[in-house]
């Protein structure tokens, strides 16, 4: 038999050996672009969701509050507390039922004008004259969410009559002009010579950059006038700017809301889908109810 000698080099030897198996692939992190992707889709929903709650169902916060406050006119009416020269309506209380049949509007007015009393209904702006008092009576009123009173004003023309009811009795009043009041225009609600009511809302409708002002002259005589005290109105009661003051109302509620998903998310999984649904829904879907409201109060009162 004949022996080979050793190869000279290693390259010349062959390994017959079989070829180690690679490793598995490990799985590739969750990029950033698919977090950031996520993360904007969640805040398109919750936009989206603010955005049906401003100009849809808020209209069922302004329903229960206009009922509440006809019972609650009703009763001072029937006291004759607001039938008396010394009355003076407090934040929040109603001063009256303001009725414009061309527009189909019944509305209680309530007293103040502030973004969270507007949502109640229209707003008779503190320091002016009471409905079917001497002087010019100012209400402000919301154009396009919180069932949208004033919405329709732009409709009315010269010359169409609105009455307001009060403890003092029932005015009517004839419109005298219709307009859209830009900033450095001719202050519309301020004091003037003549007995006036005057209907204030947003220009333009989603902005509230200015005012959409109805003036209407009463007919006939108005009740008597008690004295008032100087007034100071809060930028936030003049119809063209929010509340600042609810940021911590809306923090907490909108932290609130994220607790309450989270704990939705650890129940379906630790206990079941059907027990996290039904837990979980109500409570999430109260606190953004809370959350978008305190939101609201952010725009302008008038919007």
């Amino acid at each position: 038999m004949k022996i080979l000698d050793r190869p000279e080099r290693d390259d010349h030897v062959v390994d017959l050996r079989p070829a180690p198996e690679a490793p598995a692939p490990r799985p590739a992190p969750r990029s950033a672009r698919r977090t950031a992707g996520a993360i904007l889709i969640a805040l398109g929903c919750i936009v989206a969701a603010f955005l049906a709650y401003e100009f849809g169902l808020s209209r069922l916060t302004y329903q229960r509050s206009q009922t509440m406050l006809t019972k609650e006119l009703q009763a001072l009416v029937a006291s004759k507390q607001a039938a008396s020269l010394e009355w003076m309506p407090q934040p929040g209380q109603p001063v009256g039922l303001l009725t414009v049949p061309k527009i189909a509007l019944s509305t209680v007015v309530v007293e103040g004008t502030t973004a969270a009393l507007t949502s109640e209904g229209p707003g008779h702006l503190r320091g002016t004259p009471l409905p079917g008092r001497p002087g010019n009576s100012v209400i402000m009123g919301r154009r396009t969410n919180y069932g949208a009173p004033f919405g329709r004003l732009d409709e009315l023309l010269p010359g169409d009559e609105l009455t307001v009811a009060t403890g003092a009795g029932r005015f009517t009043y004839v419109v005298a002009t219709v307009e859209a009041v830009r900033p450095g225009d001719v202050d519309v609600i301020g004091a003037t010579p003549d007995d006036r009511l005057t209907l204030v809302t947003s220009s333009p409708p989603y902005l509230a950059t200015g005012r959409y002002v109805v003036t209407a002259v009463l007919k006939g005589l108005p009740a008597s006038e008690p004295a008032q005290p100087p007034t100071y109105l809060a930028p936030a009661e003049l119809g063209l700017s929010g509340e600042t003051g609810t940021l911590g109302g809306f923090v907490l509620f909108a932290e609130l809301a994220l607790v309450s998903v989270i704990g939705a998310v650890w129940l379906s999984r630790r206990v079941s889908k059907r027990v996290a649904w039904l837990l979980g829904t109500p409570l999430v879907f109260a606190l953004l109810w809370a959350a978008f409201a305190a939101a609201s109060r952010f725009l302008p009162s008038t919007l």
